[in-house]
């Protein structure tokens, strides 16, 4: 008879053969699933898997990757975040400042009279 902490579902069953013949059952912890991108719910590469305790005691390195928005959004999404951040900064600095030149895939202004 298993342990009473051991008998919730909380913990998977993991099925093992002993040298004896025997088999056993050893109760384990949950893995977690892969961390997902905030925006697309793609899995995050170079982010590791692990519970809470597994994921603190962990370096840096393996928590997130060294980028802007590492860990938690994929590198796509990120660029298009950072894409859109610039452009918005530059129209909005142009709208206060009309006389700044022309993006490369804009119509030059009118010439006035």
């Amino acid at each position: 008879m298993p342990a009473p902490r051991q008998r919730s579902r909380s913990r998977r069953r993991v099925y093992k053969r002993t040298p004896g013949g025997r088999t056993v059952i050893h109760y384990e912890k949950k893995i977690p699933n892969w961390p997902k991108c905030g925006a697309c719910g793609r899995r995050l590469n170079g982010v590791m898997r692990g519970r809470n305790v597994e994921m603190k005691n962990a370096p840096k390195s393996r928590k997130k990757v060294n980028r802007p928005y590492g860990g938690v959004l994929c590198p796509e999404c990120a660029r298009k975040l950072i894409k859109d951040k610039v452009r918005y900064m530059y129209w909005e600095r142009k709208r206060e400042q009309p006389w700044l030149p022309p993006l490369p895939s804009e119509e030059p202004p009118e010439p006035r009279e």
